[in-house]
């Protein structure tokens, strides 16, 4: 088992920025300095593997959906990801265990460890995208089967929402369309699962690749 602390953020970042070359820096800067700054004040988070876990440890993907200059503009109030989980948490009647990033690239590979510092969470070194796409169900999660929902967003001026709808393509419309409401960016916890549909569905070792790649 490894951790991520303070003193790997910088590799995790260059590694995410790798993987996600036509990304822009907007946002990153405070969210870098954020992060940094959790690690150093609450210890490493443990980077586990998805089958090292107990089957029925339950998982929720954490993830930032809209846009990376509204971030910079509207910096976190600093409770949005782990609203985001409370959210979840309360729709399914069931405490999350560990996260994952929705995607291992750009800025969505940072935002998980806020909720696992936060909450005393461990992370998975597992995704649903392996890169950055633009929407929530463009994930191996999806096309496995698993639901994308329900989707809590929680935003910078103090709202959240959960949203369930029939298809995850309608899941991504309401949510992009409430998202620009609540001043362009939110935190959003979907994909809530259990451990060993995520071993079948995720892919595995994303977030080592991103460090490893941040390294070179």
């Amino acid at each position: 088992v490894r951790a991520i602390g303070a003193e790997d953020v910088p590799t995790l970042w260059a590694g995410a920025q790798f993987y996600a070359p036509a990304f822009g820096d907007d946002g990153a800067e405070g969210l870098r300095e954020w992060v940094t700054a959790l690690l150093a004040e609450h210890g490493p988070v443990p980077l586990v593997r998805a089958e090292a876990l107990p089957p029925d440890t339950r998982c929720a993907a954490l993830g930032l959906v809209g846009s990376g200059t509204a971030l910079a503009e509207l910096p976190p109030v600093g409770d949005e990801f782990t609203t985001a989980l409370s959210g979840i948490e309360r729709r399914l009647g069931q405490r999350v265990e560990a996260v994952f990033p929705l995607a291992a690239a750009a800025l969505n590979a940072l935002t998980p460890l806020v909720a696992a510092c936060l909450r005393g969470l461990p992370l998975i070194d597992s995704d649903g995208m392996g890169r950055v796409f633009p929407l929530v169900q463009y994930t191996s999660l999806h096309l496995a089967g698993l639901p994308v929902g329900p989707v809590c967003a929680a935003g910078p001026a103090g709202e959240s929402l959960t949203v369930e709808a029939a298809s995850a393509d309608r899941v991504e419309t309401m949510l992009r369309a409430q998202v620009h409401l609540m001043g362009g960016w939110a935190a959003t916890a979907s994909y809530p699962c259990a451990a060993a549909e995520l071993r079948r569905a995720g892919l595995h070792g994303t977030v080592s690749r991103l460090l490893a790649a941040g390294r070179v």
